[in-house]
């Protein structure tokens, strides 16, 4: 519950707070994972009755950190990936919209458009007209 009221309050915040907050937070979190997992795979060990490594578990800290930020990093790059595809279709649909308002104009403004909005009236029954 305390985490959605500050969920809640945090949207007022200023954007500046929020992206500090978006570069802090993912690789505080990596780190944290990492000197988690070594508590985790400690307990499991011991838990299950295995002998501890305790010459290999460090390096388990590093792996899992490294991890965590190759995963944060593929996550970024995804991210920005999308957002370039949305950005480019939306511009593709703007240029369409542009090229469709003006060949439409010409249709409807030009003697041959005329005649060919004359000829086939059904084709053209939605467009708009410049009078």
């Amino acid at each position: 519950m305390l985490i959605i009221k500050l969920m809640r309050s945090s949207l007022a915040w200023n954007p500046d707070i929020h992206m500090l907050l978006m570069a802090i937070v993912p690789p505080a979190g990596a780190s944290v994972l990492g000197v988690v997992s070594e508590y985790a795979t400690y307990n499991y060990v011991i838990h299950y009755g295995f002998r501890p490594s305790f010459e290999g578990v460090p390096y388990l800290k590093a792996t899992v950190t490294l991890i965590s930020f190759f995963i944060l990093f593929i996550g970024a790059l995804v991210f920005a990936g999308i957002v370039f595809l949305i950005r480019s279709f939306v511009a593709q649909f703007s240029i369409a919209e542009k090229l469709a308002e003006h060949i439409a104009t010409r249709l409807l403004t030009s003697d041959e458009g005329k005649r060919i909005l004359a000829t086939n009236p059904p084709a053209f029954a939605g467009a708009k007209s410049f009078r």
